[in-house]
């Protein structure tokens, strides 16, 4: 059965819907998109065997609760005989997540980075120049790609069976601090320009060394950017924090011999490592937001909105 887009969004269901509504969605849907009502449409004979597969699962106990676990992989784990509960790939950490390591060649970042540093320190803006660290830049990149991509900036309600599709994008940054790890929040990061960006991320990773977060600036996240390349790891894993569903590591720019036009040549590159709870976002998604992220950072002036 090939892969189609969510099945409850092809019939048009809940996922908390009964057999019965499933097949009463499905022979509604199939008297409007049925091909033999449109000789030679292929649009109609398209959405027609799309809503056919999502039948054939939801419709069925064992499938659908394979589907709800682990996506459109549920066929392979089926094959594999794994059970719902279990990690839906390789590199999951139990809960049905899995992460796309991604190598990002940094020179162009780096470049644009030191321009604009230079530019600052010209207008005797010292704390801006020591504010654009890559995360600002990672943070506007993730967004930029989750606006395209909408079941990133997401999140699941496990109990109620709902997913969440947010409008606001609201970016958790991981903070190291005396007591750990604490991920205060970038509000409307969507709306915020690159400097202003830099100074809120300073500002709150500051506030959390020093103890002094305030309970809004810890609220809503809706999706988390984790630079732990600040601590000099150049690769890792990143875990989903739930409700979320998206968590994206930046590791530290190194210097690594990569293959360019057939010849060794050094460049500064980045890992990305993004996590993703495959429930939500299956592999075919997910890929296509790393790999967008990972444009965008390769192409720094794409960040600027007003000229993609």
């Amino acid at each position: 059965m090939p892969k189609t887009r969510d099945y409850y969004e092809a019939l048009g269901v809940s996922r908390g819907a009964t057999k019965k509504e499933i097949q009463a969605a499905f022979r509604k849907l199939a008297r409007e998109s049925h091909p033999d009502a449109k000789p030679g449409d292929k649009e109609a004979e398209k959405r027609f065997k799309e809503i056919s597969q999502a039948h054939t699962v939801l419709a069925d106990a064992e499938k659908r609760k394979l589907y709800d676990a682990f996506g459109n992989d549920w066929q392979a784990a089926r094959a594999a005989g794994a059970q719902p509960g279990q990690a839906a790939s390789r590199g999951g950490s139990g809960d049905g997540s899995r992460v796309d390591y991604r190598e990002v060649d940094a020179t162009s970042l780096q470049r644009a980075r030191a321009s604009l540093r230079r530019r600052a320190l010209d207008r005797d803006d010292e704390a801006l120049a020591k504010a654009l660290t890559p995360t600002p830049f990672a943070v506007r990149a993730a967004v930029l790609a989750a606006r395209d991509h909408p079941y990133v900036n997401a999140s699941i309600d496990l109990e109620h069976e709902e997913i969440t599709l947010h409008r606001h994008y609201h970016v958790g940054i991981a903070a190291a601090g005396p007591d750990g790890l604490t991920v205060p929040v970038v509000h409307d990061a969507d709306q915020r320009s690159l400097a202003e960006l830099a100074h809120e991320i300073v500002a709150l990773s500051k506030a959390a060394r020093e103890r002094k977060l305030r309970r809004d600036q810890l609220a809503g996240p809706t999706l988390t950017v984790n630079n732990f390349g600040s601590l000099g790891t150049w690769m890792g894993t990143p875990i989903v924090r739930p409700p979320e569903v998206v968590n994206v590591g930046v590791g530290a720019i190194r210097d690594r011999v990569v293959a360019v036009d057939g010849a060794p040549v050094v460049r500064p590159t980045l890992m990305l490592c993004v996590a993703a709870d495959h429930r939500i976002l299956d592999g075919d998604g997910l890929a296509a937001f790393v790999d967008q992220v990972a444009r965008l950072l390769e192409d720094p002036v794409l960040l600027f909105e007003d000229l993609r």
